[in-house]
C-alpha cells in the first residue's frame, strides 16, 4: 500500500500563549502509525505560513507524489473545521484540492480534521455542507469528468 500523509509541522498555540499538544499528542502520531502499519511517506506542513503558502506546500507535495506513482491513500492530518482544514484549504479552494487528488488516483481520500462536516453546538449554519462533504462532491465532479 502507498500512503501520503500530510500533517501540520508543530503543535499549535492558544491566543493566550499555551501551547497545545495537538501535533505532538495526536496528528503526528497517528501519521506514524499510518506509516508504520501501511508504508509510505508523512509530510509536515509549515503552519506558521499564510494559507496560500500552505496550499502551495500541500501542492508541491502532491505533484511531486504524482510524479511518483498512484497512491491507495492521501490523508490529512490537522485541525478542521466546517469551512475548511488547517493545511490550508477552505470552502472556496475544494475544487482545486479535487483536481490535485483526482490527478493523483488515490482511491481512498482521509480527513482526520475534527469538525469538517459539522456545525458546533449553538452554531448558525449557513453552509448547506461543510468542508468533507463538498471535496466529496468535487472529487465525484472531477472523477466523472475524466
Amino acid at each position: 500500500m502507498r500512503v501520503l500523509a500530510l500533517l501540520p509541522d508543530r503543535n499549535s498555540t492558544d491566543p493566550d500563549g499555551t501551547v497545545r499538544s495537538d501535533w505532538s499528542g495526536a496528528f503526528r502520531v497517528e501519521a506514524e502509525r499510518l506509516i508504520a502499519l501501511h508504508g509510505g511517506r508523512l509530510v509536515q506542513i509549515d503552519v506558521s505560513q499564510r494559507t496560500a503558502a500552505r496550499r502551495a506546500q500541500v501542492r508541491a507535495v502532491l505533484g511531486q507524489a504524482r510524479a511518483e506513482g498512484p497512491l491507495d491513500l492521501v490523508a490529512f492530518l490537522c485541525h478542521g473545521w466546517r469551512t475548511g482544514i488547517q493545511l490550508g484549504y477552505g470552502l472556496d479552494d475544494v475544487d482545486g484540492l479535487a483536481e490535485d487528488l483526482v490527478a493523483l488516483a488515490a482511491p481512498s481520500i482521509a480527513l482526520y480534521a475534527c469538525g469538517t462536516e459539522v456545525c458546533e453546538p449553538g452554531e448558525l449554519c449557513t453552509e448547506p455542507n461543510g468542508f468533507a462533504a463538498e471535496l466529496n462532491s468535487a472529487l465525484v465532479r472531477r472523477s466523472a469528468a475524466l
